[in-house]
């Protein structure tokens, strides 16, 4: 069947049946000559500007590629390649091509000469040998390129190339054959004179043919040159061979200079424990036949990771072990790759003489070494992708396996690596670390294991303290742990042994702008920032700030969360305070905090806008920022429950920075947000630094509206005298400035608050007075609130009847005007109305209406209210469940009246 066969061990051609098939001009088939070097693997194009061009690379480097593609598929087109198999592919960032490894003349010498390896038979190895040795026509890649690049290319080739023809002629000398090969072996170290295995193979053909001195002075010739050029004496293989020689024993032999297998592991760092998942996941990630790289912040026991699953994995790896330290995050700088594959090649028995000085040369050599073995290769602490490529074999049946700090995308992106992030251990696994230190006490390796943040780094160090330090126990470590301003400090151990230098080396590699915004991070409230929050806090804008995001989280100093959001560990984020200490100035730290709050303070504006609410009181500060509308009313409530720890800790740090008119603003933009959620006592706090910061700035408007805000905030917690001294004085206020719309608002605030006080006849007379101010104004939502308020009085006072009409006039204006923000309250009111009525049906079907549009609006108080009502018009099982639920809502909120649904629940005890 005819095929297309390729030829790299000489010139390189491709042959049909025989036949040449034009390839075009060399740069051409260099092009392809690369490709088939590692056929079915992509080749980046960065790579192949660097061979095909060098330094000279053209500016269109891109297009003279592309150009050298389209040309090399036209002629394998020309050559029906497709048909027999053979398609130069784009993929990724590169090319490949697909071939059989057997169309391809080093592919077949490799096979050979790994078959001649494996063969019990000296006949049938020197066959083999003889076999793949006559493929070669030449220096590989002969008329294609230039020596230097042809030296880096093949420099591994070249050595799999001499290491083949040494055993080869290891096999015919141990089959009598030293006559024939006489002649070749001294050409051949003519060639190469360092070469001690070869030396030694002459010494012992001379040695045999009866020429022992011959033999004698061709070993005194390499000795001496070995100590005048490079200080070394001969191998002991060779000074072995030498004696015998010198002995005239009868048959001295050359064989057993077999590369070694290295075993360069270091020990399993001692109380190692937990990670099943992850060795687990590492043996997946592994089979894949990829480089790995397990990825996380300094001392998450990477290293202990990756030595434990390498220990456990090293039998599948017959050849060895090799590993280094890249020192990608460490004082004294990362290593160079050039010095680690000195070392793995001299471990690999190539000679130190032998190891070529072009760093490419070297990276070519060492894969070569490794091309027909099984090695785990083992690269610790790596800085960047760069600093690991040169050590990546491409044989398939070597691994890699990398630990970085970073979790190096591009080395992912360009050369398939499997990222496997490290987190920091569960409360178990944390807990059971401690366990030798602390004995039985598991309450206290609970606390430590949670104080310590699950980092083992943080619990050895918590442990040796323990072990070392008689005056340490577990209850005063848990104290000095459980002091945040002080938690680094306790977890140091001697003066070498830190947590907080574990983190240094990721901040020490990080850009200068990157390195500022990880230390501002520590600034914002709440466990998750949002990317805005970040841009505001380093003065940039999102897009600046997701790109140092993105830095941070390769670096595993920020954790990506949902939502565009990023978190910290609470030891990185104690490492970002004291950076921030040390390296912020104090005035740019509180500049950074207020333009967080300022950022805040403009997507609340948007969130007040989304829900209804107050309106502004005031123009927008002038770095404010215009807000985004939000897309609904329910993503606006969304964002007010996911910030609102965060909007009050804002509050609390703007009231103590001296930032009255932040504070004020902050506090006035959640009013109906709180209205809704009902967290009554939180609300009334928020209310009173809102109070507080308004008098300081002295606006008389801004000031009055705090005083309804508080009182009505104290109407729904406790509304006695307090809650009225705040509303009538904000009443006074503002029919002292003449302003009609605060005053319609007090009187509103005031009925409702009169009717939480009992006091029903005050509650009717305020929501009278809120309604005829309401129709004066022509304000249509204050219209429907004042009848809300007015209908729930009647009601309570035994107007039922009065109530019931009051509050359907209530609904059809909110629906005929399309104000609906009580609606939800107006039908839920209608429902007690109508079942003190005695209307138990339209009762129910108010009381379901008003929960479901209750839930729409987010009012969590007037949902329970609504589920109340049901539990008086439903059967018992329904009742019960209804009820259930409004306590369960009413807790939420901290209402007053979750003390009476429990009251009534009894009843079905």
């Amino acid at each position: 069947m005819a095929c297309v066969e390729f030829s790299l061990l000489g010139p390189v051609e491709a042959r049909l049946d025989g036949r040449v098939v034009p390839l075009g001009p060399p740069k051409q088939r260099l092009l392809l000559a690369v490709l088939l070097l590692e056929p079915g693997r992509i080749v980046p194009v960065h790579r192949l500007y660097e061979l095909l061009w060098g330094e000279a690379q053209p500016r269109n480097a891109r297009t003279a590629v592309q150009v050298l593609v389209s040309r090399l598929r036209a002629a394998l087109a020309a050559a029906d390649a497709d048909r027999h198999g053979v398609r130069l592919v784009t993929q990724g960032p590169g090319y490949l091509v697909e071939v059989a490894p057997e169309r391809v003349d080093l592919h077949r010498f490799r096979a050979l000469v790994e078959r001649a390896g494996r063969s019990d038979s000296t006949a049938h190895r020197a066959r083999l040998l003889g076999d793949a040795l006559g493929l070669w026509h030449g220096p590989a890649l002969a008329d294609v390129t230039d020596p230097g690049v042809r030296d880096r290319l093949c420099a591994g080739l070249t050595e799999q190339h001499w290491r083949a023809r040494e055993d080869w002629y290891d096999a015919e000398l141990h089959l009598g054959r030293h006559a024939t090969l006489l002649a070749e072996l001294r050409d051949r170290v003519a060639e190469q004179p360092l070469r001690q295995r070869l030396v030694g193979q002459l010494m012992l053909a001379l040695y045999r043919n009866g020429q022992q001195d011959d033999a004698l002075a061709v070993y005194h010739r390499l000795r001496v040159r070995l100590a005048d050029e490079l200080g070394l004496d001969p191998v002991p293989e060779l000074r072995t061979l030498h004696e015998a020689v010198l002995r005239a024993d009868p048959d001295p032999v050359t064989s057993g200079w077999e590369p070694p297998s290295p075993a360069q592991l270091p020990p399993v760092p001692a109380g190692f424990t937990g990670r099943t998942a992850e060795l687990a996941r590492l043996d997946a990630l592994v089979d894949a036949g990829v480089p790995v790289v397990v990825s996380g912040v300094g001392g998450v026991g990477k290293t202990a990771l990756a030595v434990r699953w390498a220990h456990t994995a090293a039998d599948r790896y017959p050849d060895g072990t090799l590993h280094a330290d890249l020192r990608g995050h460490s004082d004294g700088g990362p290593v160079d790759p050039g010095a680690v594959l000195d070392r793995f090649l001299r471990a690999l028995g190539v000679p130190g003489p032998s190891v070529p000085a072009d760093p490419q040369a070297r990276t070519d050599l060492y894969r070569s070494m490794v091309a027909d073995r099984r090695i785990l290769v083992v690269l610790d602490n790596a800085g960047s992708a760069a600093q690991v490529r040169p050590l990546l074999p491409t044989a398939p049946g070597c691994t890699v396996l990398v630990t970085s700090r970073d979790r190096l995308g591009g080395l992912v992106a360009t050369d398939g690596a499997r990222l496997l992030s490290l987190d920091p251990l569960d409360g178990t696994a944390a807990a059971a670390l401690l366990a030798d230190a602390l004995g039985a006490d598991d309450a206290a390796a609970a606390e430590l294991a949670r104080l310590c943040d699950g980092l083992p780094l943080a619990l050895r160090i918590a442990a040796g303290r323990l072990a070392v330090d008689p005056a340490c126990t577990p209850a005063s470590l848990v104290a000095d742990l459980a002091n945040a301003e002080h938690r680094l400090d306790a977890l140091r151990l001697g003066t070498d042994v830190s947590v907080a230098e574990a983190f240094a080396g990721s901040y020490r590699a990080l850009p200068g702008p990157a390195a500022r915004l990880f230390r501002l991070l520590c600034l914002a409230p709440g466990t998750a920032v949002p990317a805005y929050a970040a841009a505001a806090l380093a003065g940039l804008d999102v897009a600046e700030a997701r790109t140092l995001l993105s830095e941070l989280t390769v670096a595993n100093l920020v954790l990506p969360l949902a939502d565009a959001r990023y978190g910290m560990h609470d030891l990185i984020r104690a490492y970002a305070r004291q950076r921030l200490d040390a390296d912020e100035p104090a005035a740019d730290r509180d500049a950074a905090l207020r333009r967080l709050a300022v950022a805040y303070l403009g997507v609340l504006t948007a969130a007040r806008a989304a829900i209804g609410g107050p309106q502004r009181l005031d123009a927008p500060l002038p770095d404010e920022p215009e807000p985004a509308p939000f897309a609904s009313r329910g993503a606006a409530l969304d964002w007010l429950d996911t910030e609102r720890e965060t909007l009050a800790e804002l509050v609390e740090r703007c009231a103590a920075h001296g930032w009255p008119d932040l504070c004020w603003r902050l506090v006035h933009a959640q009013f109906r947000y709180q209205e809704l959620r009902g967290r009554y006592d939180a609300w009334v706090a928020l209310e009173r630094l809102g109070l507080a910061a308004a008098k300081e700035c002295g606006d008389e408007l801004v000031i009055a509206a705090r005083h309804r805000a508080l009182g009505t905030a104290l109407g729904n917690v406790r509304p006695g005298e307090e809650a009225f001294e705040h509303l009538t004085e904000a009443l006074r206020r503002h029919r002292a400035a003449g302003d009609a719309a605060g005053e319609l608002s007090d009187e509103t605030n005031l009925g409702l608050t009169y009717f939480n006080a009992g006091a029903y006849a005050a509650a009717r007379e305020h929501s009278r007075t809120a309604l005829r101010l309401a129709y004066a104004a022509g304000d249509v939502r204050h219209q429907v609130l004042a009848l809300n308020n007015l209908g729930i009085a009647q009601g309570a006072d035994g107007l039922v009847t009065e109530a019931a009409d009051t509050l359907r006039e209530g609904i059809a204006l909110s629906e005929r005007s399309g104000v609906t923000d009580t609606l939800h309250l107006l039908h839920s009111n209608l429902a007690e109305a109508l079942t003190l009525l005695g209307d138990t049906e339209a009762a129910r079907q108010a009381a379901v209406r008003g929960r479901q549009l209750s839930r729409l609006a987010g009012d969590r108080a007037g949902e329970a209210g609504a589920l109340v009502t049901l539990g008086e018009l439903l059967p018992p099982d329904g009742a019960r469940a209804a009820l259930q639920e409004a306590l369960r809502l009413y807790r939420e909120v901290g209402a007053r009246a979750a003390d009476r649904v429990r009251d009534r629940l009894r009843q079905y005890d």
